[in-house]
């Protein structure tokens, strides 16, 4: 497949500040990277100039909401990758019942399904774990 050099990306969620609802700090998006591809990729970040507002859960919040949006959108299957060393982001995909599927470089890659219900996701993820250990 061909990587996209400007990846195509929808359903834009800006991100605002807590206690500054007209500060726009960061993003959640759906991106697709592959010109066939069929599964969209789940991102999210907080922009350097709000590193400040890391670590207080906004993001972790802002995605399970923008989750539930996705479904309703059609959007069932997700993809996600994080880095090896954003323990952050990883959290919050494990949090999101997105299961580790592979290791690419220092890259995790995450996928899920929003129709699976929490007990086969959990089932899922223990088989994972189970059958390729870390």
């Amino acid at each position: 497949m061909q990587t996209r050099t400007n990846p195509k990306a929808w359903c834009v969620q800006e991100i605002v500040n807590p206690d500054n609802k007209w500060e726009k700090i960061g993003k959640i998006m759906l991106v697709s990277y592959m010109r066939k591809e069929e599964i969209p990729h789940l991102e999210f970040y907080i922009s350097d100039d709000f590193k400040h507002l890391r670590g207080k859960g906004i993001m972790s919040r802002e995605v399970t909401k923008y989750l539930k949006h996705c479904k309703k959108w059609g959007h069932n299957r997700l993809l996600a990758i994080a880095k090896e060393d954003n323990i952050a982001s990883q959290k919050i995909l494990d949090a999101n019942f997105f299961v580790r599927i592979s290791k690419v470089d220092d890259n995790y890659c995450y996928m899920t399904d929003l129709n699976f219900s929490r007990e086969k996701i959990n089932k899922m993820i223990s088989l994972t774990k189970r059958n390729f250990p870390d």
